[in-house]
């Protein structure tokens, strides 16, 4: 179950794994920074996109609108090693994914696998999906683009666009010292910072990632730059990022709070994700700012006494926001 809580923080993403397939001997991949590399998307993973693109930018990544296809990237707080546990052919079935390929690379330095997924969405229609997961170590980047599997023009073009990512190793993460200065007010709660990684921090109630807490309670905290997120969007999109958390399982909002700090939209969401094993709680805070928003995100097995710590930590982490 904790392997499972891991997987869930990333606020994205079952639906982008695959099955279990023993690891042949990895192809290595160096790529090279070009001008026409970008940032598009919340993670430090730069890719090169064509001169001619008609992408345009999302709240997590782009969009083809002529080509029909979507660019995402997210973190998973696991180890890609770990990530690989749970791809089963017997869950994918589940979830009605077919594995079409897969590659295993040492990519820039990295370990890396690059897969590519049908999900028949009707009796007409396949989604397609190319994914390029890359380990760093304690956590996992997890870069996809989603078409029509009927397209293979948007096929190829996702994966020219996958095959030129790169990232700067200087700034891979960032240390537990460094990050002091940034760090959130824990006081009144059983939370330790364990890690800044990729722009986010990260607290378990041991201090440890992953933890071994026996309810596997952790807490993230990250801010997104760049991104507007239109007021009557707001609400749609915490919940899109909830429904992410639950990997998913059947979600079941407890209580939604929408509220406005110094003009600032603040939306709270508590709800409960059931699986065969046993019940988490997710708690989330979205704090939208003009061109940016801070995500708070704590998930837990079981026991709702963590709602107030969860909380309590938004608080501090919001209050340090309002006061910059």
């Amino acid at each position: 179950m904790r392997k499972i809580l891991l997987v869930a923080v990333s606020i994205l993403v079952l639906s982008l794994l695959a099955a279990g397939v023993s690891f042949a001997e990895p192809r290595t991949v160096k790529t090279q920074k070009t001008q026409q590399h970008k940032q598009i998307f919340e993670i430090p993973l730069l890719v090169a996109l064509p001169q001619k693109s008609s992408l345009v930018n999302t709240p997590t990544g782009a969009e083809d609108k002529l080509l029909k296809y979507t660019l995402d990237a997210s973190v998973i707080y696991a180890p890609l090693e770990t990530l690989m546990k749970e791809f089963e052919e017997t869950k994918l079935s589940e979830r009605g994914l077919e594995l079409k390929s897969y590659s295993d690379f040492i990519w820039n330095g990295s370990r890396a696998v690059l897969l590519k997924l049908f999900q028949p969405l009707s009796s007409e229609r396949i989604k397609g999906q190319w994914i390029l997961a890359i380990d760093r170590r304690d956590h996992t980047w997890l870069a996809s683009g989603a078409y029509n599997a009927k397209n293979q023009q948007s096929a190829a073009e996702i994966l020219d666009i996958l095959k030129t990512a790169w990232w700067d190793k200087s700034e891979d993460s960032y240390t537990i010292s460094s990050a002091a200065q940034n760090s959130i007010d824990t006081s009144g709660t059983p939370f330790r910072l364990a890690k800044v990684s990729s722009g986010a921090l990260i607290y378990t109630k041991d201090g440890k990632l992953p933890t071994e807490s026996n309810d596997g309670a952790i807490f993230i905290a990250s801010k997104t730059n760049n991104i507007h997120i239109a007021d009557a969007k707001q609400a749609e999109f915490a919940k899109e990022k909830c429904v992410k958390a639950a990997l998913e399982n059947e979600l079941e909002i407890i209580s939604e709070q929408q509220s406005t700090i110094n003009g600032k939209s603040l939306l709270e969401i508590i709800a409960r994700a059931d699986n065969e094993e046993e019940e988490t709680i997710i708690y989330q805070t979205m704090f939208f700012g003009t061109g940016d928003y801070n995500t708070m995100v704590g998930i837990a097995r079981g026991d709702e006494e963590n709602i107030k710590y969860f909380r309590k930590l938004s608080e501090n982490c919001i209050a340090k926001f309002v006061r910059r």
